[in-house]
């Protein structure tokens, strides 16, 4: 199965609390990896802090 991995942060609160697109490309890596799915992987770093 294919899927689509789409990380975003919309706050620098979000970034504090551990969701920064690192954190959350990472856990969903390892979740599909674990699954054995196939990803593309999207990034919405407009507002990277």
């Amino acid at each position: 199965m294919k899927v689509a991995i789409y990380t975003r942060v919309s706050t620098s609160m979000q970034v504090e609390n551990g969701v920064s697109l690192d954190a959350q490309k990472q856990k969903l890596i390892e979740y599909c990896k674990s699954n054995n799915y196939d990803y593309e992987l999207f990034e919405d770093a407009r507002n990277k802090w």
